[in-house]
């Protein structure tokens, strides 16, 4: 058993792997596994992968899976994973050189703590600006769902969580559907317990055109069942929200609702707040005809 298993979902993606993997070597602690489950690439992938696991420098275990998306990569590397900690570094993002020192050092701290199911740090983008906010405090003991809606908290955060908590939540696989978003697991999580909150730069992210990120709104609309689970899973934690939240909640809940094609009626039924839902419906009708209409469906990005 290794202390932490960085985990990379990668499609396509032989041309990034180079810094990530650069940055792993850098560690100044190498108690790691680098577990790299490839969604099905055609690029040479696993031929790079090869050549990285040649030089022995850090220790590297590849799978290859048929092309089915990130999440159900993600849950084969937890079926695979050793380590204490489990940290998703995607496959065009990389480390700063005492980032696994830093999780080592908190997480001895934080041994005896079972509220605690992860420890959370901040990224940078390519310009190496902060990406969204600070934590409001450092070391700050917080819940995932109030972080970013009650407490303010924004963009992409490096998180880094307990293996055998995340291995009680993988993600859910919808037959037909290749993408799910992080959220509906860490939101899960959260029910049960908090993350350890640090106000330091862990990790570098980019954002590419080929990507999840600046293709979110694509991958979407091709697998709105999942987003249509997401929303209403977000709507049972809206008795502390704003209203203005909850009907934009709403909203999404018809539209990903309407995608997937469930009946307005089904959709009503299941509401939780049948108010909300109506306050809803209209932005949802029209951002529905928007997805319809204006955008064009594209296929997998990599990743």
């Amino acid at each position: 058993m290794v202390f932490c298993t960085v985990f990379t979902p990668t499609y396509n993606r032989a041309y990034t792997l180079r810094a990530l993997y650069d940055s792993l070597c850098r560690q100044t602690e190498q108690d790691f596994e680098w577990l790299i489950i490839d969604d099905g690439s055609t690029d040479n992938t696993e031929e790079l992968i090869k050549n990285f696991q040649a030089e022995n420098k850090i220790t590297i275990r590849y799978f290859k899976q048929e092309n089915s998306g990130k999440h159900v990569a993600h849950n084969k590397a937890l079926e695979e994973a050793s380590g204490e900690l489990f940290l998703v570094v995607d496959s065009d993002d990389y480390l700063t050189d005492d980032a696994i020192e830093t999780f080592w050092n908190y997480s001895k701290k934080l041994s005896n703590k079972s509220s605690i199911a992860g420890i959370v740090g901040l990224c940078i983008d390519q310009n190496n600006k902060l990406i969204g906010t600070e934590f409001p405090e450092d070391e700050l003991e917080m819940n995932y769902l109030d972080m970013y809606y009650k407490r303010g908290v924004q963009g992409d955060k490096c998180i880094a969580w307990f293996t055998q908590i995340c291995k009680n939540f993988p993600f859910p696989v919808i037959q037909g559907e290749k993408y799910m978003t992080p959220g509906i697991v860490h939101g899960r999580i959260s029910n049960q317990q908090n993350l350890f909150c640090i106000n330091k730069i862990l990790k570098q992210v980019e954002y590419r055109i080929d990507g999840i990120s600046r293709n979110g709104w694509k991958l979407a609309i091709n697998n709105p069942k999942g987003l249509y689970l997401w929303n209403k899973e977000i709507s049972t934690f809206l008795k502390d929200m704003s209203i203005l939240f909850a009907v934009k909640t709403y909203a999404r809940i018809v539209r990903f609702g309407l995608l997937a094609n469930i009946h307005p009626i089904k959709q009503f039924t299941e509401a939780r707040s049948k108010i909300y839902y109506l306050l809803g419906f209209l932005p949802g009708l029209l951002l529905f005809i928007r997805d319809k209409v204006i955008y064009s469906v594209g296929g997998d990005k990599s990743y």
